[in-house]
């Protein structure tokens, strides 16, 4: 029996039309009953192609057969053809295990239009390239070509780490090797010596240096913000000479500061005088250290003398001033005394002896300042012993004078130095 299907157009020569088999098939057949070819057309009444459609195509219920060697594929046509699956990826695909032949002006990785490329790892974003070449590691928004960050809480966060047989950095403003570079073109260099004569001929393993490698360019420290917010202060520099310059731009000599300097702590010992001109140049002094030691010594020991003597003076006066000193003891053998301190300076406490003749009737010990004003009074007949512990603890720093008082007669007086 032979159908007609209205809804199809059908295209060919002779009358064309279907048959259905008792195996439930639809066969097209032409005006002899014979088996012929047959374009069928939906949505289009031209039909190009045994089965031609201009709409979608929809395939429901499937069986899946990951072994099958053939997918199928379209030409910019339309038409469908299948593929040999094994040479997927030899063209326009890139492969897991890498590809050959690939033009650099037209086959790379990344995007044609302003998204930016990310970078995923166990399906969490690790690294972003903007638009704008700025590629951020740990950030998707990088603002500069290079811009890390590390959102570790870590008491040290090592967030960028160089490994190596000499891990270094190099700096030029020429985009090709420096070493390639014209000799005026700054370039300078930072990293860790390895061995012996790594980076600078002198380095040994473990040395860290920081080069800059022109005739010309210095080594500059800075800290702080100049005025427009933008460049750092400079605060010392090594010039190409090897001079070392703080606070001054200009060094002249392997060590040249301009302002204070101080020294703390130092240790003592023995050497040349240092000496310095009008210019702020340093020297060897050509007398020896101990010539200037011992000259220095020799007046030290004429003012401490004179110093004696004017305690020694000042003592006579502050005893007159008082109205103790009436006679001075002449120490003979019917009319013996004595008088003497230990510790003497003292810082606050000492111990002052004596000794008078049984015969006197009042004795006693005072302490002036330099004034004639009396600080300690004490009476020699009860106190017991020869000797008085004396605490000073309230006075202030300087020359006191000390007296034995014997029956209304200052005998013997002698200075006592107070230092805190």
């Amino acid at each position: 029996m032979i159908s007609f299907c209205s809804m199809l157009t059908i295209q060919f020569a002779q009358a064309q039309g279907w048959v259905g088999t008792p195996g439930q098939r639809l066969i097209a057949v032409n005006d002899s009953l014979k088996y012929g070819s047959l374009f069928v057309g939906i949505g289009t009444n031209t039909p190009t192609s045994q089965l031609h459609t201009t709409g979608s195509v929809r395939f429901t219920g499937l069986t899946q057969l990951n072994a099958a060697p053939r997918f199928l594929v379209q030409d910019s046509g339309g038409s469908v053809f299948w593929k040999d699956a094994s040479t997927i990826g030899s063209s326009n695909s890139w492969l897991l295990t890498g590809n050959a032949g690939t033009n650099p002006a037209s086959n790379f990785v990344g995007t044609t239009d302003t998204a930016r490329l990310v970078f995923r790892t166990n399906n969490v974003e690790k690294t972003t390239i903007l638009s704008n070449g700025n590629t951020g590691i740990g950030l998707s928004a990088p603002i500069k070509l290079l811009h890390i960050h590390s959102s570790s809480t870590t008491a040290e966060d090592n967030t960028l780490m160089l490994s190596g047989r000499t891990p270094s950095i190099w700096f030029s403003q020429n985009p090709t090797s420096p070493g390639n570079g014209p000799i005026s073109t700054p370039f300078a260099r930072l990293g860790l010596a390895s061995r012996t004569g790594a980076l600078v001929n002198s380095s040994v393993a473990g040395d860290f240096v920081l080069q800059a490698m022109t005739s010309t360019g210095s080594l500059l420290f800075g800290t702080n913000t100049d005025a427009a917010g933008t460049n750092g202060q400079e605060r010392a520099r090594i010039n190409p000479a090897g001079n070392f310059g703080i606070n001054t731009t200009a060094p002249t000599a392997k060590l040249h500061v301009n302002g204070t300097v101080r020294f703390e702590s130092l240790s003592t010992g023995t050497g040349s005088v240092l000496v310095v001109d009008a210019n702020g140049n340093v020297y060897k002094a050509s007398t020896t250290a101990a010539r200037v030691a011992n000259t220095d010594d020799a007046l030290q020991q004429e003012v401490n003398e004179l110093k004696q003597a004017l305690a020694d003076v000042q003592a006579q006066l502050a005893a007159l001033k008082s109205g103790s000193l009436q006679v001075t003891g002449s120490n003979t053998a019917s009319e013996s005394f004595s008088l003497s301190s230990a510790p003497n300076p003292t810082s606050g406490n000492t111990t002052i002896r004596y000794t008078y003749p049984g015969t006197v009737g009042h004795a006693y010990l005072t302490v002036t300042d330099l004034n004639g004003k009396q600080v300690k009074r004490v009476d020699l007949k009860t106190n017991g012993g020869n000797s008085v512990n004396l605490s000073l603890d309230g006075a202030t720093a300087g020359t006191y004078v000390y007296s034995l008082e014997l029956d209304g007669r200052v005998v013997e007086s002698k200075k006592l130095m107070l230092a805190k």
